[in-house]
């Protein structure tokens, strides 16, 4: 379902750690890695722009689940 809200092509769990740290209270997310590719993964995850748009439809998801 939350793949189904994404606009792009982009990797889910990059959103996500994306989604979390948009907001200021966020300072961390510990997220759990099994290699190094998840490592690189989830560190790009901070170049990652989200669209106001995209965190209401994220936003709305979470409220309704």
């Amino acid at each position: 379902k939350v793949k189904s809200i994404i606009e792009s092509e982009e990797n889910p769990s990059q959103i996500a750690i994306a989604f979390c740290l948009v907001y200021d209270a966020v300072s961390t997310v510990i997220s759990g890695t099994v290699n190094i590719e998840q490592v690189t993964s989830n560190v790009q995850s901070t170049d990652i722009s989200i669209s106001q748009s995209l965190i209401e439809k994220h936003e709305k998801f979470y409220q309704s689940y």
